[in-house]
């Protein structure tokens, strides 16, 4: 590969690398697994404090967007300003492949995510509307009326669904990142 397509692509990896670093480390303050203690869901108090970094979730997402939106479309120009160097687009047409792979990885994860808060919001919604019949008895949530339980475990089976398909997208991309820094010389947490 031409030596300005190598220098954009490390550019792109150091940077996007950076900033999922720092979005990751946003994400896990929210530490989201506390939406699904028994006393967060049982108490609209914690039901408030869900919502809220559900909130916040939303925000992170939406900043997520706004970064890729402007960074993506302005890599893709410096590879195509690169390729003007070249006599032979030796590399380019593969790179410009692998961000459109990319673009389209991101679209999918980000409708994950979406659907995700959108599946916990109804689940907390659903506690709200049920509060009379939910209760902690020894450390355990309790659901009074089975109909509400049924539906309940039916949202729940589906949260950890998209969870999964989520966790296995990020670790296919990931990797790909991994192998992209390591093909450009990029340490990881280099930048």
């Amino acid at each position: 590969m031409n030596e300005s397509l190598l220098a954009v692509a490390r550019t792109y990896v150091t940077a996007a690398t950076a900033f999922a670093a720092e979005m990751n480390r946003a994400q896990a303050e929210l530490d989201l697994a506390q939406i699904f203690e028994p006393d967060e869901l049982a108490s609209a108090d914690g039901r408030r404090r869900s919502h809220a970094r559900l909130a916040r979730l939303n925000e992170l997402l939406g900043a997520h967007k706004v970064y890729f939106s402007r960074f993506v479309p302005s890599h893709q120009q410096a590879l195509i300003a690169a390729r003007g160097e070249l006599l032979a687009a030796d590399g380019l047409d593969e790179a410009l492949a692998r961000l459109q792979a990319h673009i389209d990885s991101q679209a999918h994860a980000w409708q994950l995510r979406e659907e995700w808060m959108g599946l916990v919001a109804s689940l907390l919604d659903l506690f709200a509307a049920n509060a009379d019949t939910v209760f902690i008895e020894s450390g355990t949530l309790c659901v009074e009326d089975e109909a509400v339980l049924g539906e309940m475990q039916g949202l729940s089976e589906r949260i950890d669904a998209v969870a999964a398909a989520e966790t296995a997208l990020l670790r296919q991309r990931l990797q790909e990142l991994a192998c992209a820094a390591n093909a450009f010389g990029i340490a990881p947490g280099a930048g």
